[in-house]
């Protein structure tokens, strides 16, 4: 379904109300935070994916990030920097679609609230492989309103900012394409613009939201649309491969281009973990032909992109197992592709020679969920669902313990 003006959620609302309503939001820009006050930095934030603190404040730029917080008051907003975005916002139990305007704007997401404390979720649905998102700052019309607690550490990236927290959860990490981004899964048909796909994708939708969902974890998605391990989609972009952003926290081709930043926005392992780890890649490398004498098209035929997407992918799961311990369960899957699946028998060779070197992990097909119903023939919400619950069962079948 389109989105009609009718559905655009004012500015006052009683949560009561809405409890099960969903919209899109497009009318809480204000020009003016007045009678709102911004919450201190003892305020604590509870992080779900890759952050990073900078000067601009809480940056981020992976679909699915979620920054909760309580917030006492009557009157609740957010600033907010970046590109256009859509986030799902969820005051207790009233949820709805939050459409941001590029550039820094603060953002009215609740007024006339019952005055007590508020659990508010901020979680980021779409994609943007350009520029990274920033929360600048939470707001509340009640004085000194703060959830300040003594076990959580500021960071030392910035001068000032709020609490960050994260959660003790079991922790999954995936990394996947635009299948794991949800790509434009609400869409009802096939067809859509640039604005579409932005608008129709719904990472809380995607089979990795939903998984993690299932087994009270948390989702740390790292899903990039049309990149592949060695080739992305057409043939394009080449030294901006799935790969080259895999360890980044933020997206933007300064962390190819600019040492300086890739090493600044560079992900720490150090303090990161992973109860599992789910690799879902492959897709973009082989759905198109290669195409000679095209810039970045290294490969003289399909047996050397097929070698060069084996070695590669067992070199990069092999350095992920060194992180994150050859205990770690990994599950790798991928869907048939079309007219010619050259993909599936070699993720099943490299996930069996992995497996004989000693790696957790294994394969997944899971062609049989996706007929392709949404924008450019990528799985609708439905799908996903069919999808998460062959994950699920392939999981639990493996006793792999979350």
């Amino acid at each position: 379904m389109r989105w009609s003006k009718k559905q655009a959620i004012s500015l006052t609302f009683a949560t009561s109300l809405l409890a099960s309503f969903t919209s899109i939001a497009n009318s809480h820009l204000l020009d003016e935070p007045t009678g709102l006050t911004q919450l201190p930095y003892e305020h604590v934030i509870e992080v779900k994916g890759r952050t990073l603190i900078t000067e601009k404040g809480l940056a981020f730029s992976w679909p699915g990030v979620s920054l909760a917080t309580t917030i006492d008051g009557s009157k609740i907003a957010v600033t907010l920097d970046g590109p256009k975005n859509y986030f799902d916002v969820k005051i207790g139990s009233t949820q709805f679609v939050l459409e941001t305007k590029p550039g820094k704007h603060t953002y009215l997401l609740a007024d006339n609230l019952s005055n007590h404390p508020h659990k508010v979720i901020l979680t980021k649905r779409n994609e943007d492989h350009f520029q990274p998102s920033y929360l600048v700052s939470w707001h509340s019309d009640k004085q000194n309103s703060s959830n300040a607690s003594s076990n959580t550490q500021s960071s030392t990236s910035a001068d000032y900012f709020y609490q960050i927290k994260q959660s003790d959860k079991a922790r999954i990490q995936f990394f996947t394409d635009s299948h794991g981004a949800g790509y434009g899964n609400e869409s009802p048909t096939r067809e859509c613009s640039q604005d579409e796909i932005r608008q129709y994708t719904n990472h809380l939708k995607a089979y990795p939201s939903l998984v993690a969902k299932h087994f009270d974890a948390d989702n740390y998605s790292q899903s990039y649309s049309g990149a592949g391990i060695v080739r992305n989609w057409g043939g394009h972009g080449q030294k901006h491969s799935f790969l080259s952003f895999s360890d980044s926290v933020l997206l933007g081709t300064e962390v190819v281009d600019n040492p300086t930043i890739k090493e600044k926005w560079q992900w720490s392992y150090a303090n990161d973990k992973a109860s599992l780890i789910v690799i879902e890649l492959g897709h973009n490398d082989f759905t198109t032909a290669l195409r000679q004498h095209v810039e970045h098209e290294k490969w003289s035929n399909l047996t050397a992109l097929k070698q060069d997407y084996i070695q590669t992918a067992k070199s990069w799961i092999q350095n992920l197992a060194s992180v994150y311990g050859k205990e770690t369960p990994f599950v790798m899957m991928s869907t048939r592709l079309y007219p010619e699946d050259h993909l599936t028998p070699l993720n099943q060779q490299i996930v069996s020679e992995l497996h004989e070197q000693g790696i957790a992990i294994s394969y997944l097909n899971y062609a049989s969920a996706v007929t392709g119903q949404s924008c450019q023939w990528h799985p609708s919400a439905k799908e996903h669902q069919a999808i998460s619950a062959l994950l699920i069962e392939h999981i639990e079948n493996r006793k792999i313990n979350l």
